[in-house]
């Protein structure tokens, strides 16, 4: 996983790993690192994201990001993301669960 700016510095000795199947973005707590916390669309975030996508490409690595959102998601597969988490178990489960309610209350 990549998540803080050591991650993103030392990328290019990473991707040297020789067993290593791909890479993982953390948004979240990069834009943490990035000193822009919470904002995983901010610019400096974005970029970085970017810098590690292409570094991966050259290298032919798979990549994977965290994706809060269905925009998030859209966004990374069009960049060239191969794998994308988007959202989290929890949250997937409450909105299933919200739905069913709303239906049998209908």
């Amino acid at each position: 996983m990549v998540e803080g700016e050591g991650g993103v510095r030392e990328l290019p000795e990473i991707l040297e790993t020789p067993t290593l199947d791909g890479i993982f973005l953390g948004p979240m707590d990069l834009s943490h690192a990035l000193g822009v916390p919470g904002e995983m669309g901010h610019l400096r975030v974005v970029e970085t994201i970017e810098g590690v996508i292409d570094a991966c490409r050259a290298k032919a690595m798979t990549t994977g990001i965290f994706a809060g959102s269905t925009e998030a998601a859209r966004r990374w597969f069009g960049r060239g993301v191969t794998l994308v988490a988007a959202g989290v178990d929890t949250q997937h489960f409450l909105a299933g669960l919200k739905r069913i309610v709303t239906e049998v209350r209908g």
